[in-house]
């Protein structure tokens, strides 16, 4: 593994922020996700410090704003990635909720950093994961000669959906050691995969939105 990859894995374990409340409602609760965070419990590795867990955070933590309820799995987001993530506070909204994942009726908008020059500005990737069928539309909003910024909107919900496809047409996202991505732009590490979960529209429940966080903006001046 070079320094790059170790710098990567550390910077996301030893440095996760705090969790930020975008949205308490009576059935749902809308969290601005930080980097390093697992949704819910897994395994770390060997030797390494288990990182932290958003369920846990909310239903446990002091500074949680349901403390002592219950909160309920709606959806996922990778540890790297940062941004917003819905979860439900009873069961009749959690039943609701799923149901609009399910039936594709909610709007999911990423931003990502990636190597590579697609040729056109919006472009299409309907290719299968896992034998499953999966869509992507990727909108690029500038590029340099070190990548470019993307806005990516996901019709399905695999795992790794955005990162598996950007890869396959050869623009791997920034900081993705699996994928294939860039671990360093001009003498900058790129601390964790640069994929920011921007906004999640679900019809009924409202549109949230999150901020770019400070490591994606400082990465995003490498294109300007």
């Amino acid at each position: 593994m070079n320094l790059a990859m170790k710098d990567s894995q550390s910077n996301v374990r030893l440095r996760p922020l705090q969790p930020r409340v975008l949205h308490l409602g009576e059935g749902v609760i809308v969290l601005d996700k930080p980097a390093g965070w697992l949704t819910i419990p897994g395994r770390a590795a060997p030797g390494t410090e288990a990182p932290p867990i958003l369920v846990d955070w909310l239903e446990q933590s002091p500074d949680s704003p349901v403390r002592g309820g219950k909160a309920w799995i709606v959806h996922r987001l990778d540890r790297e990635t940062s941004g917003v993530i819905v979860f439900a506070r009873t069961a009749e909204s959690h039943r609701a909720l799923c149901m609009a994942f399910e039936n594709r009726e909610t709007k999911k908008i990423y931003e990502c950093l990636a190597s590579g020059n697609p040729p056109l500005p919006v472009f299409k990737v309907a290719e299968p994961i896992g034998g499953v069928p999966s869509q992507s539309q990727v909108e690029v909003l500038r590029r340099s000669d070190m990548g470019f910024h993307a806005r990516v909107r996901i019709f399905t919900g695999r795992r790794h959906q955005i990162r598996i496809h950007l890869s396959n047409r050869g623009y791997p996202i920034w900081g993705d050691v699996r994928y294939g991505g860039a671990m360093e732009i001009r003498g900058k590490v790129i601390s964790r995969v640069a994929l920011h979960a921007r906004k999640l529209e679900i019809p009924g429940w409202g549109a949230f939105e999150s901020e770019l966080p400070g490591d994606f903006q400082t990465w995003l001046e490498e294109l300007q």
